[in-house]
């Protein structure tokens, strides 16, 4: 039955990121694919496949390639703005990343106290290394683009 639940789910999430992109103009093509990419990885393989169970640091895996679809998403939103500073697109969309990594372990928490789940493994160090690992690909982002002349 969970099986089930996951497949619904995983195409959900990515019916409602194609409506993202068609309706949303920050949300590129490119943003559509990443999200995408990451729906499947964290439902379909992390869930469906049990990839969770089979290697320990899965979610480590997820919450390290957020960082980077953030900041990418981060990114779209600055230039949607209609700003084109690069030191100000680089400071925007790592604070954009990073600040999503937060929000996303709210959530989790919220999900973990008023439904019982165990989105946290029930610890602090889990949720600060989600955003540890959230973070360091945002400043991977910011370093690269930072070295980028355009």
């Amino acid at each position: 039955m969970n099986f089930l639940i996951y497949i619904g789910a995983t195409v959900l999430l990515i019916l409602g990121a194609f409506f993202a992109y068609k309706k949303l103009s920050f949300f590129t093509g490119k943003l559509f694919w990443q999200t995408a990419v990451f729906i499947i990885l964290s439902l379909f393989f992390g869930r469906v496949l049990n990839i969770y169970a089979i290697i320990p640091f899965w979610d480590k895996i997820l919450h390290f390639l957020s960082g980077f679809i953030l900041f990418s998403a981060g990114e779209e939103v600055f230039r949607s703005l209609g700003a084109a500073e690069k030191k100000h697109l680089i400071f925007f969309s790592f604070l954009f990343a990073s600040a999503s990594a937060g929000i996303w372990e709210i959530y989790e928490f919220s999900l973990d106290n008023l439904f019982g789940f165990n989105s946290q493994n029930a610890s602090l160090p889990d949720s600060m290394l989600d955003m540890i690992f959230g973070n360091l690909s945002a400043i991977i982002c910011a370093a690269k683009k930072a070295k980028c002349p355009h």
